[in-house]
């Protein structure tokens, strides 16, 4: 473990204590609970390499490809998903005998496909780490068991923020995450990152300007919103701006109807094993001939894809949602607010970057329908507040939970 440690200096006192906890532990189970941004996949790419000097095998999966693919190509983890883990299974394979498993993104994993993990690693004499954190999106299905086992089992906490370089804004976002939501909106506020503007329209024309000043200074930057309609928008306004200044190329068909040239940012929006991309891959379209495109991922490697891929699953990607950007680090990031939000989704959003991030509303009823006068500027943050009071975090009831699970969540 020392070798592992020691070949990477940067690693924090808290990794540093996460990478021992991992591999000295004899622990069946260990939950890490990790903030964004507190750098966990450097830390299991640590503990990966000693579990591997010591000759034990390490998988990984997650519940997307896209993460899974990071958990492979940035903590060295043979990785797939939660989904294709669980057809292997269904053939007959099992886990290595005393091997470790980490399951990334284990916040947003329903209690059926941890339950299944869990049996699966009980019957190999497997380590099962469940890496994630219930504070950011919540499980799309049936979910609440990563809360309940950080709870009855305890949790290795990585709470050192490393993304945020400003301390009052890491400082916020722990009060955000925590559920301090006051505390939140004022130093937002305070700081001009709470963006008030008269309507929804104009909400949406401040937030791609500023996105615009920062991508044309040469910046990383991301506009995320809840609604689709929202991210249509944003999306086909940023390339209007990026067409007029002839920094894209002619266009050529693109998913949907939406167009795409030579200098665009793409996501590809479903896997594909064949051409080896996977949903929520992004890049930039360097080229095309009419049968295909090519494209730099982000990821450091070209994928040329058919045109009849481009023209279904390749979409643009200034503007995105939370459940795409979630795991994503950007220079800026600029979020788009609306009454559908909630903290969990609020905290994702804005937890991507690294130097700034700023946050939209429009002070009349369109958004904030809560309040019949548009707001003055001074009531900006108890409404931002509002917007990001609910939490969805799922919370299991310990009479769904199967006995003989695996979890341990049994009464």
């Amino acid at each position: 473990m020392s070798a592992a440690v020691n070949a990477r200096p940067t690693l924090s006192d808290e990794q540093r204590r996460l990478v021992n906890a991992l591999a000295r532990s004899g622990d069946g189970v260990q939950v890490i609970r990790a903030a964004a941004g507190t750098g966990k996949t450097f830390a299991l790419d640590a503990a990966r390499e000693a579990w591997h000097t010591s000759g034990v095998p390490v998988l990984g999966c997650a519940l997307s490809a896209r993460a899974a693919c990071e958990l492979r190509d940035q903590g060295g983890v043979d990785a797939t998903t939660i989904a294709g883990l669980r057809r292997a299974f269904e053939r007959g394979i099992e886990l290595a005998p005393g091997s470790v498993l980490i399951v990334d993104e284990a916040g947003m994993a329903g209690t059926r496909d941890l339950a299944v993990l869990a049996d699966a690693a009980e019957l190999a004499h497997t380590k099962l780490v469940l890496v994630g954190d219930d504070r950011q999106l919540p499980e799309i299905e049936a979910g609440g068991a990563f809360r309940a086992l950080a709870r009855r089992l305890g949790a290795i906490e990585l709470h050192e923020v490393h993304r945020q370089r400003e301390p009052w804004d890491r400082d916020a976002l722990a009060a955000l995450r925590r559920g301090d939501v006051e505390r939140f909106a004022v130093a937002y506020h305070a700081h001009g990152r709470g963006i008030a503007a008269p309507n929804a329209d104009a909400a949406r024309a401040a937030l791609v300007n500023d996105w615009w000043r920062a991508h044309k200074a040469g910046e990383r930057a991301l506009m995320i919103a809840h609604r689709r309609a929202d991210v249509a928008d944003l999306n086909r306004r940023a390339r209007a701006l990026l067409r007029d200044t002839g920094r894209v190329g002619p266009d050529v068909a693109g998913a949907g109807g939406r167009p795409f040239g030579v200098g665009d940012r793409v996501v590809t929006t479903r896997n594909e094993r064949r051409l080896a991309v996977v949903n929520g891959q992004a890049g930039a379209l360097t080229g095309h001939d009419g049968d295909r495109v090519r494209v730099e991922l982000d990821a450091g490697r070209h994928a040329d894809l058919p045109a009849s891929y481009a023209q279904e699953h390749l979409g643009q990607a200034y503007a995105t949602t939370a459940h795409r950007a979630q795991g994503a680090t950007v220079d800026r990031a600029f979020v788009l607010g609306s009454d559908e939000l909630h903290r969990e989704w609020g905290y994702t959003a804005l937890s991507r970057h690294r130097h700034e991030a700023r946050f939209y509303v429009a002070t009349g009823c369109e958004f904030l329908n809560k309040a019949p006068e548009p707001l003055r500027d001074g009531d900006v943050p108890i409404h931002v507040a509002q917007l990001l009071r609910d939490s969805r975090a799922e919370r299991l009831a310990l009479d769904r939970a199967s006995r003989d699970s695996g979890l341990g969540l049994g009464p």
